[in-house]
């Protein structure tokens, strides 16, 4: 009986098996390919889904921030003008806010901060170091030429002027060989070395003349780069006589009140007439024993200071022939009168030169005379001239005006 039950037990339970088979409900089942296909294409759909929450996220929340790319060249001159953005190359998804001066003040390492913002408004700080460097030489400011008289005295490193970029004071060296004793052309280099040594080299041309040799002809170039040539002890710059207390004539040279100068004088007078103002000349062309007798009674009985106001023989412009003392004499006032105004204004119309105007003592070698006026020609007269700043002929030349003693 327990036999046949258990084979009846059997033969239920393959029949319910077939039933189920049948009817597609069974759970134990292989799935078909369909089905599994369906499956796939759901859980791709939802892992897609997934990455674009999770990129969505990440963006908004963490992601999209600005980047920034710094230049290669991290180095900075010293004493120079830097911001910490210069060290930028590129931000990327921003720009840069706040910015800083970098300290070049001193060598050495820098720390930098500048602050981002992002294009969506996330501001952020970026801090970096530079380093300050120097690699720059000094400068040296000098005149290719500098000429000097036999047996002054003569300082070459007062000639050039050096700076550098570190405000410290570089060190100053003259190379070459000259003897300020000998007349003659001598090439000498200024070296100029800072404290990071760098060094800087500047070659000039040092002519050492004689301005007492009244025979033959020789010629130099003057530190403005105008060639002097000096004719039987007479200097001629560009072809205009010049002398002062550095260049003198001979004492034969007598050619009295040239007529060039007369005629441009009275060409002036008539004009000045014409505009209400009187004119006229006191003192022209004067010897060189004329200019030695008022030179010692000047140092007898005249104000102190004979060489500021009083040329010694053979240094006077009146020996020329070229010069003229126009109304009045050892009168600084006179300058502020309407023949003085209308004279310093008006006399390079007519080739004269205001020849030691005020401020210019100096570099003229004596006081300001507004009654002393020198024809020199209309062209040159108007580029002293200067739209009324005058120029004097030691600074358009190049020289100087110092007795040798």
């Amino acid at each position: 009986m327990a036999f046949r039950n258990k084979r009846f037990e059997k033969r239920s339970r393959r029949r319910k098996r077939r039933s189920a088979e049948q009817s597609g409900s069974n759970i134990f089942a292989r799935p078909s390919v369909a089905s599994r296909a369906k499956s796939g294409v759901i859980y791709g759909l939802l892992a897609l889904a997934a990455l674009f929450v999770f990129l969505f996220i990440f963006f908004n929340v963490f992601g999209g921030g600005s980047k920034v790319k710094l230049i290669k060249d991290m180095t900075a001159e010293i004493n120079s003008h830097r911001a910490a953005s210069s060290f930028v190359e590129e931000v990327t998804n921003g720009k840069v806010l706040r910015d800083q001066a970098v300290d070049t003040s001193t060598l050495g390492k820098k720390t930098c901060r500048i602050t981002v913002v992002s294009d969506k408004g996330k501001e952020k700080e970026y801090e970096f170091q530079i380093t300050v460097v120097d690699t720059q030489p000094p400068t040296i400011e000098a005149d290719s030429s500098i000429v000097v008289y036999k047996g002054s005295e003569l300082d070459l490193k007062a000639q050039a002027k050096v700076s550098d970029n570190s405000n410290d004071e570089p060190e100053i060296e003259v190379v070459g060989k000259w003897d300020i004793a000998s007349a003659g052309t001598y090439s000498i280099t200024i070296v100029a070395m800072d404290a990071s040594g760098n060094k800087a080299e500047k070659t000039i041309n040092l002519e050492v003349i004689d301005n007492t040799v009244t025979d033959g002809e020789y010629s130099f170039i003057t530190t403005t780069g105008h060639v002097a040539k000096v004719i039987d002890g007479i200097t001629y710059i560009d072809g205009t006589m010049i002398v002062n207390k550095s260049f003198s004539i001979p004492k034969d040279y007598a050619p009295g009140f040239l007529n060039e100068t007369y005629y441009a004088f009275y060409d002036m007078v008539d004009a000045a007439y014409n505009d209400g103002i009187s004119l006229w000349g006191i003192s022209d062309y004067r010897s060189w024993e004329e200019q030695d007798e008022l030179h010692e009674y000047y140092k007898r009985e005249g104000p102190d200071g004979v060489e500021e106001y009083s040329a010694r023989p053979g240094h006077s412009e009146h020996q020329t022939g070229l010069a003229i003392d126009i109304n009045t004499s050892l009168n600084p006032e006179f300058a502020d009168t309407a023949e003085g105004q209308w004279l310093i204004h008006h006399c390079w119309e007519y080739g004269f030169i205001y020849r030691y105007p005020a401020g210019k003592e100096h570099i003229t070698g004596y006081i300001a005379e507004p009654w002393h006026y020198r024809y020199v020609g209309r062209e040159l007269a108007e580029k002293l001239y200067n739209d009324g700043d005058w120029i004097t002929m030691e600074e358009y030349f190049g020289v100087d005006s110092k007795y040798s003693d």
